[in-house]
């Protein structure tokens, strides 16, 4: 594979794109494979499969985005919480940014949400312990461990990881 990589890109004249599918097998096995496209010299799209992984951990993810999406929701469906997040907000100079739910109907709102959730995390935890909600916390140490639980860490999980690492990194200087 690593010697016909450099191939390809000669072939596809360096113009290549890469794509990411998540599917399930029958036996409700997740797997991830990783395709390559383009056109050749003849114009005719070629297509490649550069490598199929398979997801172990999978229900970790799911946990994860369950208890976000529950995190969330408990702060759209208290006005207490809410103006309470706002409160801290100003209090802790952090951006006056409401949280994000994810939809069913709207294929990037996960990605929103946990892009979101990073930001306001210490805020967050502030405002669900001073309302006696404690077991709703999203620890950082809970954050990293859900995250990073895959031994092949997914496309999906990059943007994420990197927001928090940009926040903790800034939060120990």
């Amino acid at each position: 594979m690593h010697t016909e990589l450099p191939q390809l890109y000669d072939k596809a004249a360096g113009n290549i794109v890469l794509t990411l599918d998540i599917w399930t097998s029958r036996a409700t096995e997740a797997y991830l494979p990783v395709l390559c496209h383009f056109i050749d010299e003849n114009w005719q799209q070629q297509s490649y499969i550069m490598e199929t992984s398979n997801i172990p951990g999978q229900t970790s993810l799911e946990f994860l985005l369950q208890q976000c999406s529950t995190i969330v929701g408990f702060f759209h469906h208290s006005t207490k919480a809410a103006e309470n997040l706002k409160e801290i907000q100003k209090q802790l100079n952090i951006p006056e940014h409401k949280l994000i739910q994810s939809l069913e109907t709207r294929w990037n709102s996960i990605f929103y949400m946990l892009d979101r959730i990073p930001e306001q995390l210490q805020v967050i935890t502030a405002s669900l312990c001073l309302l006696g909600r404690n077991t709703l916390c999203l620890m950082k140490k809970n954050w990293y461990e859900k995250m990073s639980v895959q031994n092949y860490v997914s496309i999906s999980k990059v943007i994420p990881l990197v927001t928090v690492l940009q926040i903790t990194m800034s939060s120990a200087e």
